[in-house]
């Protein structure tokens, strides 16, 4: 009887594995080796979890043509040892979920510097690294833009017009936020969940220094003169307020 039942136990996980198999995607992984100029050492917010920063690099070819190359979280190295204008030769892949998204950028699996021969090696650790293979001299092309390959980042001045209490943009918990005008245009600025601070020490006439920046989840909503704060100095009386880290 007991193995009547463990044989229907594997007919059914045979059946449904199968079906589940033939739903997963297949799409090869291609493996990118190139060499290229450091335009740029940035942070920036992971793809998934945009809470967790990572380091990355924007790395330009000899015809040009520009990629952002994604290394690894903060928390794994404080400091990266690549400087703007250094040659580097890197190995890396676009994960099957960022083909999907249109994530424009790939991950790394190794990055070696030319100029100070530091090497930056994930060849072992991720595990697309090891099933793919590299082809040399192959530089990535992708059919669309990308809305995350950039964060807008924003230093605004100008007088606070008010100070008010408003819903989150996604989640909806009460935010502070303000209205600040420049000499250019009006903008909305959130602060903090109202759980956060209980009161604020600005008020409608003062002078603020604010630097911000746009979420890419906020892209698909089309706001417009719309930011998140990341720090901000009150000109008229020198109080200053650092909220979170800008990218």
């Amino acid at each position: 009887m007991k193995r009547a039942i463990l044989l229907a136990q594997l007919i059914v996980f045979l059946v449904f594995s199968n079906i589940y198999a033939s739903k997963v995607i297949t799409k090869p992984v291609i493996g990118y080796e190139f060499e290229g100029k450091v335009v740029k050492v940035k942070k920036v917010p992971g793809f998934k979890k945009s809470k967790i920063i990572w380091w990355a690099l924007d790395v330009k070819n000899k015809d040009g043509k520009r990629i952002e190359v994604r290394i690894a979280p903060v928390w794994l190295y404080h400091n990266i040892e690549i400087k703007n204008g250094d040659k580097v030769e890197i190995k890396g892949f676009i994960p099957p979920y960022w083909l999907k998204k249109g994530f424009n950028a790939i991950m790394a699996c190794r990055i070696e510097d030319k100029n100070t021969d530091v090497i930056y090696d994930f060849s072992k650790i991720r595990k697309w690294c090891q099933k793919i293979s590299f082809s040399k001299n192959t530089f990535p092309e992708f059919d669309v833009l990308s809305n995350f390959s950039t964060i807008k980042n924003v230093v605004i001045k100008g007088k606070v017009i008010s100070v008010k209490k408003v819903l989150g943009i996604r989640k909806k918990r009460i935010w502070w936020a303000l209205e600040i005008e420049s000499a250019k245009d009006v903008y909305t600025i959130y602060i903090a969940p109202f759980h956060r601070f209980s009161t604020l020490t600005v008020s409608p006439g003062d002078k603020l220094l604010v630097k911000a920046y746009f979420p890419p989840k906020w892209e698909a909503l089309k706001l417009e003169n719309t930011y998140m704060a990341c720090y901000i100095k009150d000109i008229s009386n020198g109080v200053e307020i650092k909220l979170r880290k800008c990218y």
